[in-house]
Order: C-alpha cells, then structure tokens, then sequence
C-alpha cells in the first residue's frame, strides 16, 4: 500500500513509519481511551496497544513534531474488530464486507488540547478525515467500516459523511452507545457536491494531484 504524507497550513498527516511516532500514536490512545474515556485499562506504561496493531496501517496529524489526532486502517486480508469485538452491532443477514475496495478503521481520536486548532478553516478531526480520504484514493478504497458512539455518527453525518448502518445501536456497560456504519467516498463526492463543494473542494486539493502523482 502507498504512504500518506500531505501538509497544508504547518500541519502534516502521514502514514506513520518511525519507532517514535508509533510509542506517541499508543500514549494518545491511553490519553484518550484509557485516562479520558476509560474505555479499556490502564496501562502501568500509559500504551495502549491491542492485537489489531501488528498488521493496521496508522494514520496521525502533526502540528510540528506534536501529535494532534490518530486514526488506523486494517485491510480486507487481516481481521476485523467488527468480525470479533464488536460482532454483536453486525445485524444477522448482513455481511461485514471483505472486498479490496474496502477498510475498516478504528481507535479514531483527537488530542483534547487540539479541539480548537484550525487548518483551512476544519478542525483537526476533518483534516485527520480529509487525510484518510486521500490514503484511500491513491490505495483505491471505496468503502470504510467502521465503529462510532452514536453521538459521534450524528455529528459526522452532519459534516457531509453518509454513513450507512450496518445494524442496530447497542448500549454497552458504560452506557456508551455504538453502532457499525459503511462509508462510501463515491457517495460523500456525490451529496457534497451539490450540498457542500467547498468541501469536496477542499478534500480534493492536494489529494487529486497526489493521487495523480502516484498512479
């Protein structure tokens, strides 16, 4: 698969490659699930690393050298955490999809002292989203699957990002409520075009040229 780099306004998302990168990738994880939402234990090295980690492919921000927001990507050919963890938001008679034009991604988060940081006008989450767009056009990923708080589903759909469930909203222990969606970039082209082309404007600057570059 191809890397991401992509830099705009002092701010860099990129495929990350160095032991360094990676060590900052799992301690913004712990700050997040682990300290903030506490969604998995703590760790006595505040990592948070599971399984998925040895074959997903990470994706972060930068502003500088700091990390601002994290993502990671597992192909088709590995597993899913929706074909284990989190099998039960899978409806019965609906099929996680394993094709090459698919990816799952996971562990999506943002810095909390990064919420107020502007790039292009977007916060750091759309351009964390605009990033991954781009990885998925020079990698020729249509679809993603992915996990979200309902809460969260809510807002990205407002942001323009269909989001197709795949099964019903479950409530789990900590009352937190998820459900499983398909995204579909031909889609999010299609209804933004008309309903927000400064968007797509914006997603496909730089992303169409890289794509380009590395057909």
């Amino acid at each position: 698969m191809k890397n991401l780099h992509l830099e705009e306004s002092g701010y860099t998302i990129k495929t990350l490659e160095t032991q360094e990168e990676f060590i900052k990738s799992f301690r913004l994880r712990h700050l997040v699930f682990a300290e903030t939402l506490r969604w998995v234990s703590e760790s006595p090295g505040n990592l948070e690393i599971d399984e998925y980690d040895r074959f997903a492919i990470p994706l972060a921000v930068f502003r500088g050298t700091e990390m601002l927001s994290y993502i990671r990507v597992v192909l088709s050919r590995d597993y899913y955490m929706l074909e284990k963890d989190f099998r039960v938001l899978v409806r019965d008679g609906r099929d996680i999809r394993k094709t090459v034009d698919t990816c799952e991604t996971s562990r999506f988060c943002v810095h909390p002292e990064a919420r107020a940081d502007k790039i292009a006008g977007y916060n750091v989450f759309m351009f964390l989203f605009k990033g991954l767009y781009t990885w998925c056009r020079i990698n020729n990923i249509r679809f993603i699957q992915t996990v979200v708080e309902d809460k969260v589903n809510r807002l990205i759909c407002a942001k323009g990002f269909p989001c197709d469930p795949i099964g019903d909203a479950v409530t789990f222990g900590d009352n937190t409520v998820a459900l499983a969606v398909t995204v579909d970039w031909r889609a999010f082209e299609a209804n933004n075009l008309v309903k927000r082309p400064k968007l797509v404007e914006w997603f496909q600057i730089n992303s169409s040229e890289m794509a380009a570059a590395t057909a």
